[in-house]
């Protein structure tokens, strides 16, 4: 060895593997050895280790990454040193594992080889990676955010990751100060600078627990220009994908004015202390009834001595034993903001025993933070006195002004009651209804003139107050006796009668109601009978004419062909026509009737029926209007067909009934099914004959494949072999054909496929001389459109097989089909030797080109061609779809 060469380390391969790194021993061509560590990092089984040398180290690497690293490694091997990179392998089951190799040159039996140290750092590049889209997203937020943003974690080291730019605009600092020193605040705190480092160590404390609390506190520092400004700090922890907490996003808000205004409202609340101190009325301030203020003048008012006497105490103490419980449901009440600042009268006892008579008004105010209530007490004591003095004289002179109020109002009550006896005269006169009272002896007391008119037309009486009827009329008196006098009857024991009369007047029907009610004395006695006689022949006459309606909507209901039925809720059937009746008798053995729940008789076992019916009676109770077809059977077992509409019935917007309308539509339904029958029929007679067809144009394409065996001449084998291509071609339409479903397309691209790949085959040429590269869009043609095109694609491509790759040479047939705005686009091309730029491609000597002009003729398209000698041919064509 030249003694100016380092002499390299000879590897012990056991101390390797007790390595607690994972470590590997290796070159460009093949692994030498790995220990324990790397089988577990890169997942190989320990079957596999046997075998190691067979493993190539490029095996675990992205592909993009192999000549870099092939170069490294030379390098390496001739003795360069590299510092050590990160990058991304694959392990041996082909998982993504990001890892730092630090490598060096070292010896193995005698062989350079690289050993490599591996270390995992996959963890890393995650919270890196989901450190960066956080920061990108914050960026976006803070940028025009009032508040600074930081980023900063404890673990590993302590630092600042991010900095909002708003800090210079809120503190005059720039973020690079902050991210250059992790104790930034610690050295400018102004104020308790010790409780700022102590809640630093907490919030450390919980980063390293991986608590997930948020936390927020407030701390005075400087801004750049030595101004105090206070600041809200709100950090909420940010966790990588596996739930660690890896840093804390730091919310700082400058808070300095509402925190100077708080300063103000705590003087203020010193002031207002001190006014009530000395304020002449009695203050309290109470929360949940325990007393946390007293002024002096209250001290005064219960005789205590000291403050401390009276704080903490309940306040309910200080009342009256009779107060007590008004007092505290007076506290709820507060509580609960009713009647608030009313002033409101209690007894209070002092600390010598002596009651005090007080006014006290209270409100809700925040004291300390906590909602208490504020009482103002005065005392009425004296003021109750002179109160009860002036009293006894006010009340000696309001009873002298009662009596006189008493007499004046008596005179008005009798003037009133005059004239409410002639209003109700009034009215009783120009009522249209019959209106007397009757006594115990059945005399008249009291009558409208409606009542006299009737009876004077009817009897030709006069009746005056106090006359029997019965005694005055000669004609019906028995008749008048027998209804009249045993309704009084009834009504003297107490009972109020309601009954209707038909009589006769100028030789119409009159109809009228009779209300017949016991008048009771203050004994509760019946003293008579009062009597109300409407005429209600015009209602009645209206009511014959609903009924006439009715009768005849019932008899369209039911001589309609429909079944009609309504239903409720409950499925109970609440209307139904006769023919549904027929229906529900011959489906389900059951003879329907109002209220009948349908069970569904006979088919109440059929699931898939029942359950048809009910999902669409939910439907239609739920508003909407549905309509289906059913299929049924009846009792003879012949199928039935009904199409059944239902429809919400509503009332006050909430539907109580459903209607159905069903249509009895078997004929139609079987008729239908014979004409998918004849169709299904039609359909297997025409894929016979497109079946025939293409079996015909095999046998022809056989018998020209026959006759080829007794053609010796190449030419006219050529034009054989042609021939029967452009044969095979139509055949494969009419395969097609009676092999899909339809029988006016054919898919386009697939019979492409297929055509292109056969016309290959059928010319023998190796995959090696000629590679057919097919782009091709799912396209349906129809059958006109199909067998020209298809003619065409197999005169492109043969002419490309025979002509553009002569000799050895090789080359590629490229075949692309697409469709846009319904024109079809063909392009048939090659990177062979060319056409001469001479030839006239429409006005070629040549059967397969002079067709391809005819064909694109026939389907109504445009060809564009293009080819240069040695740079291929291209062929284009377009067509309508």
């Amino acid at each position: 060895m030249s003694p100016t060469k380092k002499q390299l380390p000879i590897i012990d391969l056991k101390t390797l593997d007790q390595l607690p790194v994972a470590v590997a021993l290796f070159d460009n061509h093949k692994i030498y050895f790995i220990n324990k560590k790397a089988l577990e990092l890169f997942r190989i089984p320990k079957s596999k280790l046997k075998d190691i040398g067979d493993l190539n180290v490029f095996r675990f690497l992205n592909p993009g990454t192999h000549k870099q690293i092939f170069t490294n490694n030379s390098k390496v091997l001739k003795g360069h040193k590299f510092p050590g990179i990160e990058l991304s392998l694959k392990d041996y089951k082909g998982k993504d594992r990001y890892l730092e190799i630090n490598s060096n040159l070292t010896v193995h039996n005698g062989k350079k080889v690289i050993q490599s140290i591996f270390t995992e750092i996959s963890e890393r590049k995650k919270t890196e990676e989901l450190l960066n889209e956080i920061k990108q997203k914050f960026e976006l937020i803070t940028n025009n955010a009032n508040d600074i943003i930081c980023f900063y974690t404890y673990f590993p080291e302590e630092r600042y990751i991010y900095v909002s730019p708003n800090i210079k605009k809120i503190l005059g600092y720039n973020p690079e100060e902050l991210l250059k020193d992790k104790n930034f605040f610690n050295k400018r705190v102004s104020d308790n600078k010790r409780s700022f480092l102590g809640i630093d160590k907490d919030i450390k404390g919980l980063q390293k627990k991986n608590s997930l609390k948020n936390y927020s506190y407030v701390f005075k520092t400087l801004k750049k220009n030595n101004e105090e400004v206070w600041l809200e700090n709100s950090l909420v922890p940010i966790t990588n994908p596996s739930g660690k907490v890896i840093f804390y996003v730091n919310v700082l808000r400058d808070i300095t004015e509402h925190k100077q205004k708080e300063i103000e409202l705590q003087q203020q609340k010193a002031d207002y202390q001190t006014l009530l101190d000395n304020s002449q009325v009695a203050y309290a301030i109470h929360h949940q009834g325990t007393i946390v203020f007293s002024n002096k003048e209250l001290l005064k008012l219960l005789k205590l001595k000291d403050k401390k006497d009276i704080l903490g105490r309940f306040a309910a103490d200080f009342f009256h034993v009779d107060e007590r419980k008004r007092a505290i449901k007076r506290i709820k009440d507060i509580y609960l903001r009713k009647k608030i600042n009313q002033a409101i009268n209690y007894k209070l006892v002092d600390s010598k025993g002596n009651t005090i008579e007080v006014e006290i008004k209270s409100n809700l105010i925040k004291y300390n933070n906590q909602l208490s209530i504020l009482s103002s007490i005065y005392n009425i004591s004296q003021q109750r006195q002179l109160e009860r003095e002036m009293l006894r004289a006010e009340i000696s002179e309001q009873n002298n002004k009662l009596l006189q109020k008493e007499i004046l109002e008596k005179q008005k009550v009798e003037k009133r009651l005059i004239e409410k006896t002639g209003q109700l005269t009034s009215i009783l006169e120009s009522s249209s209804h019959l209106i007397w009272t009757v006594n115990r002896n059945n005399e008249i007391l009291s009558f409208n003139k409606n009542f006299y008119d009737v009876l004077f037309a009817k009897y030709k009486i006069k009746i005056k107050a106090g006359d029997k009827i019965d005694e005055l009329i000669k004609k019906g008196k028995e008749e008048y006796i027998n209804i009249w006098y045993v309704k009084y009857k009834e009504a003297f024991k107490g009972h109020k009668l309601e009954f209707e009369r038909q009589e006769e007047a100028d030789g119409k029907k009159i109809y009228r109601k009779i209300f017949i009610n016991p008048i009771y004395t203050a004994a509760n006695e019946v003293l008579e009978v009062s009597c109300i006689a409407h005429d209600i022949t015009d209602a009645k006459i209206y009511e014959q004419k609903l009924f006439n309606q009715a009768a005849k909507l019932n008899s369209i209901f039911d001589s309609s062909h429909h079944y009609i039925w309504t239903i409720d809720r409950n499925e109970k059937l609440t209307s139904f026509n006769k023919n549904y009746f027929d229906l529900i008798s011959n489906l389900y053995n059951t003879q329907p009737y109002i209220g009948l729940v349908l069970n569904r008789g006979v088919l109440s076992n059929n699931k898939e029926y029942n359950e048809l019916l009910k999902f669409n009676y939910e439907k239609a109770f739920e508003g909407d209007s549905v309509n289906f077809e059913i299929e049924t059977v009846d009792k003879e077992f012949n199928k039935i067909y009904l199409d059944i509409f239902l429809n919400p019935i509503a009332e006050n917007n909430k539907v109580i009934e459903v209607s159905g309308i069903a249509h009895d539509v078997t004929e139609k339904k079987i008729a239908q099914q014979r004409m998918e029958q004849s169709l299904k029929e039609k359909e297997v007679l025409l894929k016979e004959v497109h079946h025939r067809v293409k079996n015909n144009m095999q046998v022809i394409s056989s018998i020209l494949n026959l006759q080829s065996s007794y053609v010796s001449d190449d030419y006219a084998l050529s034009l054989l072999k042609e021939s029967q291509n452009r044969i095979k071609t139509m055949a494969y339409i009419h395969e097609s054909l009676y092999q899909n479903k339809s029988f006016t397309s054919v898919n386009f691209s697939d019979y492409i496929a297929t055509l292109s790949n056969n016309i290959i085959q059928s010319y023998s040429v190796s995959e090696e001389k000629v590679r057919l590269v097919l782009n091709l869009e799912k396209i349906n043609l129809n059958l006109d459109s199909s067998i020209p095109t298809g003619l065409i694609v197999n005169e492109l491509i043969t002419n490309a097989i025979k002509h553009a790759f002569p000799s050895n040479a090789k080359g590629f047939i490229y075949v692309n089909l697409k469709s846009e705005n319904n024109t079809v686009y063909l392009e048939v091309k090659d990177n062979g030797i060319g056409f001469d730029s001479n030839i006239d491609f429409r006005n070629s000597n040549s059967l397969g080109l002079q067709l391809v002009s005819t064909l694109i003729d026939q389907i109504e398209g445009d060809l564009k061609f293009k080819s240069e000698k040695d740079k291929g041919t291209e062929v284009l064509i377009t067509f309508k779809m």
